[in-house]
């Protein structure tokens, strides 16, 4: 499994950036295109929105199933495979669905003693489109391990963070800090190219906030 963190701002929607990790687990057929990702639209008033991904190549088609949580939801979700996870064995072959209104579910069973799957089937003007990945039970604690970082708002740095199941080298409050202020100082200096004067002083004053805190 290899696991990538990215930032960058969200032009689309005002005074957001995107936080997240991309997943890419060991059993897929094409390691360019089939991912999962989690991430978090960060709004610096505080409403923030959590994103699931699940992106797979099929034939010349690539399908991205892509479903918008509030916070209270996004927990929901990672309470979901905490139960099914400690449930886990290998006759447990039951599948498990966790419904999200209005964009689809995402349903999970055990395959045998090694492999789960996930499907994620996202619903569109009255149709589904479902994708699906094989994980290895690990596979689905690191997944788990990604979910809850990313409800914490914690960054991530590489895989090794998530060695044995376990996080061994989180980042200090300091250097989460020093990285959120990072981001903003440049969204800050686009704003300024840009001549967003309204977009320059709101980022301003997230900035003093946060220095001063």
């Amino acid at each position: 499994m290899e696991i990538n963190n990215f930032i960058l701002p969200n032009y689309s929607k005002d005074d957001n950036f995107e936080y997240g990790i991309k997943i890419v687990p060991k059993r897929i057929p094409d390691r360019l295109t089939d991912s999962i990702i989690v991430s978090i639209e960060k709004n610096i008033k505080g409403k923030n929105r959590y994103n699931l991904c699940f992106k797979r190549k099929r034939d010349l088609e690539v399908i991205n199933n892509s479903y918008s949580l509030s916070k209270e939801v996004f927990r929901e979700y990672i309470s979901f495979l905490v139960e099914f996870a400690n449930e886990l064995n290998g006759e447990n072959k039951n599948n498990k669905e966790f419904n999200i209104k209005n964009q689809g579910k995402i349903i999970i069973s055990s395959l045998n003693k090694e492999y789960i799957k996930i499907s994620s089937i996202r619903v569109n003007n009255n149709s589904s489109v479902r994708v699906f990945f094989t994980l290895l039970e690990k596979e689905l604690l690191t997944y788990i391990n990604v979910l809850k970082d990313i409800y914490l708002e914690k960054c991530i740095n590489n895989y090794l963070i998530y060695q044995m199941n376990y996080l061994v080298n989180p980042l200090t409050k300091e250097e989460r800090k020093n990285l959120y202020i990072g981001a903003l100082y440049a969204f800050a200096d686009s704003a300024l190219d840009n001549r967003d004067k309204n977009r320059f002083d709101m980022l301003s004053k997230e900035i003093r906030k946060i220095l001063g805190s």
